[in-house]
C-alpha cells in the first residue's frame, strides 16, 4: 500500500509538473484564476476518462468489450466535442451528443477560462466569419469583401465568441464543473458497482 501510494504520488507530480511547464511556455495569462482553471480542467479531463475507464473494466465481463465502449466513449467525444463540429453547427439529430459527452465541457471551460478577456490581436482570415466580425465591429468604413488594413484585428476573447457561435462563454464555466464532477462521481459508483456485484470468475 505504502508503495502504491508513493507510486501514485511520483505519477501525479510528474504530470502537475509537466502541466506547469506547458501552460506557462505556450504564453497562457499568469493570473492565479486562470492557472486555477487550466489545472482544474486538465485534471477533470484526465479522471474522467481515466475514471470512466475503470467503470467499464469492472462492469463488463472482458476487456475487448470494455475497450470497445472506451473507444466509443473517446470517438463520439472528440466528434462532438465542439471543435470538429461547431457547436453552431451541430446536427439536430446529434445534439444530444454534444450535450452528453464530457469533452465539450472540459473544451469549453478551458477555451472561455483561458481567452476571457484575452486582448492579443488576432488577424481575420478573408471571408471568414471572423473577418465580416472585424470588419463590422473594428473597421466599418472598409467596403464588404475588400480585405481589412493590417492594423485592423479582432482580441483572442473576439475570436473565441465567433468561432463557437456565442454557445461557449465564460458565464458556463460553473455548469462545466458541475458536469465534469457528476460524471467523476457516475464513473465510480459504476466502478464500485462493477466490483462489488459483478464476480465473472464464479462458476
Amino acid at each position: 500500500m505504502e508503495m502504491h501510494f508513493r507510486f501514485r504520488f511520483l505519477t501525479r507530480s510528474i504530470q502537475h509538473s509537466i502541466q506547469l511547464t506547458r501552460y506557462f511556455t505556450v504564453g497562457f495569462s499568469p493570473e492565479a484564476a486562470k492557472f486555477f482553471l487550466y489545472w482544474l480542467f486538465m485534471a477533470f479531463s484526465l479522471g474522467t476518462f481515466t475514471f470512466l475507464g475503470q467503470g467499464f473494466m469492472a462492469i463488463f465481463r472482458d476487456s475487448t468489450t470494455a475497450q470497445g465502449f472506451g473507444a466509443l466513449l473517446i470517438g463520439m467525444s472528440s466528434i462532438f466535442g465542439g471543435i470538429i463540429i461547431r457547436p453552431q453547427h451541430m446536427p439536430s439529430f446529434w445534439i444530444w451528443a454534444y450535450w452528453t459527452f464530457p469533452l465539450h465541457y472540459v473544451y469549453e471551460g478551458l477555451f472561455t477560462s483561458q481567452f476571457n478577456q484575452d486582448e492579443t490581436p488576432i488577424t481575420p482570415s478573408y471571408g471568414s466569419p471572423f473577418y465580416d466580425y472585424v470588419r463590422t465591429e473594428y473597421c466599418d468604413w472598409v467596403p464588404a469583401g475588400e480585405p481589412l488594413p493590417d492594423d485592423c484585428t479582432g482580441t483572442a476573447a473576439d475570436w473565441i465568441d465567433v468561432a463557437f457561435g456565442g454557445n461557449w462563454t465564460v458565464e458556463n464555466i460553473k455548469w462545466d464543473i458541475v458536469y465534469l464532477v457528476g460524471a467523476n462521481v457516475v464513473a465510480k459508483v459504476m466502478t464500485m458497482y462493477g466490483l462489488k456485484q459483478k464476480n465473472y470468475l464464479a462458476k
